[in-house]
C-alpha cells in the first residue's frame, strides 16, 4: 500500500493499518510526514515538530529529517530548541521582532551566538542553583489520581520555585488541579 511504502521509505516500524487516533503524538507526526512524502515534495516545512516529544522521539524525528535531506528534500525546520537547530541544519535564519537579522552557516555557530543574534544582547549571566532552607509549605507522599498520575511525592519549601514539566497528557495540569483542590 501507499502508506506502507512511505513508512518503509523512512524506515519507521509503524503499523500501516493502525488508526491514527490510537497513535501517540510522535507517531502521528510520522504519519503526517508520510502523507506529505506521498506527494513527492521538494520542500517540507516543520513548525516546532519536537516541542511535545521525548528525547528518544526527537532523535527519531531528526533521523527522519536527515533521511529526507539525503533524498534531496529541502526542510525548513522552525524551532526554539537551538541545539536541535544547530544539529539538523546547514544554515540558520534568525528573526528578531519580526525582522530578518540574517542567514548564517550553522558550522561554527553556537547557541550563545544565536541567542545574541535573536535578542541583541550578549547574555553573560548564569543561573545558580541555591538550596532553599525555609519551612516545608506543601508536602505530598504517594499522591495518586487514577488514570491521571500516580505516586507523586514532593516537598516544597517557603521561597522555593518548583518546575512541573511533562509532555501533553502526562498529568501536569491534573496534578496542579489536585494540589489546589480543583
Amino acid at each position: 500500500t501507499l502508506a506502507q511504502t512511505a513508512l518503509d521509505r523512512l524506515g519507521v516500524p509503524l503499523d500501516a493499518n493502525a488508526l491514527v487516533r490510537d497513535l501517540g503524538i510522535a507517531q502521528r507526526q510520522i504519519v503526517a510526514i508520510c502523507k506529505v512524502l506521498t506527494g513527492e515534495p521538494r520542500i517540507v516545512f516543520m513548525d516546532e515538530p519536537t516541542a511535545s516529544l521525548t528525547q528518544a522521539e526527537t532523535d527519531g524525528l531528526l533521523a527522519i529529517v536527515r533521511k529526507m535531506s539525503a533524498e534531496g528534500i529541502s526542510v525548513v525546520f522552525v524551532s526554539h530548541r537551538l541545539a536541535e537547530v544547530l544539529e539538523i541544519s546547514e544554515r540558520v535564519t534568525v528573526l528578531k521582532d519580526g525582522a530578518l537579522v540574517g542567514c548564517y552557516p550553522t558550522e561554527g555557530m553556537t547557541q550563545k551566538e544565536l541567542t545574541r543574534l535573536m535578542t541583541g544582547t550578549l547574555l553573560t549571566q548564569t543561573v545558580q542553583n541555591k538550596p532553599v532552607q525555609g519551612d516545608i509549605v506543601l508536602r505530598t507522599t504517594g499522591l495518586t489520581r487514577a488514570g491521571e498520575f500516580e505516586d507523586i511525592s514532593i516537598a516544597i519549601r517557603r521561597g522555593e520555585v518548583l518546575g512541573l514539566i511533562g509532555l501533553l497528557g502526562a498529568g501536569r495540569t491534573e496534578l496542579a488541579h489536585t494540589l489546589f483542590g480543583l
